[in-house]
């Protein structure tokens, strides 16, 4: 599966859903993709939905919608992760005191 097809969510356990999302007309559900056709599938918290941009942080972990990242250059000033789709583009908020102010490109190739 292509990394930038990926959505995630936080299920009603506390843990993280990954996989092809699919919106149902009694809440929202992530198609998590495993050995069977089929898959197994949870309902997830609609707050906690975010697709994946395809990029990778420094460790090799996929970027989401959503995460907070930090920038080595400049200690303590973190920027969100966010759908901007005016743009159909992926970019990220310098947050101040934990809210997002200022708008930058995310390059996703």
């Amino acid at each position: 599966m292509d990394d930038r097809f990926i959505f995630r969510g936080k299920l009603s356990n506390g843990q993280w859903a990954y996989g092809n999302l699919a919106c149902k007309i009694n809440g929202l559900f992530i198609i998590t993709p495993d050995e069977t056709p089929i898959g197994r599938y949870g309902a997830v918290d609609p707050a906690t939905v975010g697709q994946c941009t395809g990029q990778r942080d420094k460790n090799g972990a996929l970027i989401y919608e959503g995460d907070v990242l930090g920038h080595k250059g400049y200690p303590g000033r973190n920027a969100k992760c966010e759908w901007q789709g005016e743009y159909a583009r992926f970019t990220i908020k310098r947050m101040v005191d934990g809210l997002p102010r200022l708008r930058s490109r995310l390059d996703c190739g």
